[in-house]
């Protein structure tokens, strides 16, 4: 995720963007998640580190630098 997407408005007309997270510890995945929330985006659980952290590995990352929308 590059600085020009997280200082861009959440809400786009096809939805809210997405802030992947990955989860280290249960419980603080679901306060992150309600954080992300309260700020307008929506919040995607890519797992652990070791597994979520490849899906946004730059450069090779599937999902490295993409611009995702989730609907509303």
């Amino acid at each position: 995720m590059t600085i020009g997407i997280l200082g861009a408005d959440p809400r786009t007309p096809a939805g809210r963007r997405v802030m992947p997270s990955l989860r280290h510890h249960p419980c603080a995945n679901g306060r992150v998640a309600r954080i992300v929330g309260r700020v307008g985006r929506a919040a995607v659980d890519l797992g652990p580190l070791a597994e979520g952290g490849r899906l946004q590995q730059v450069p090779g990352g599937p999902l490295a630098a993409l611009r995702l929308v989730m609907e509303p």
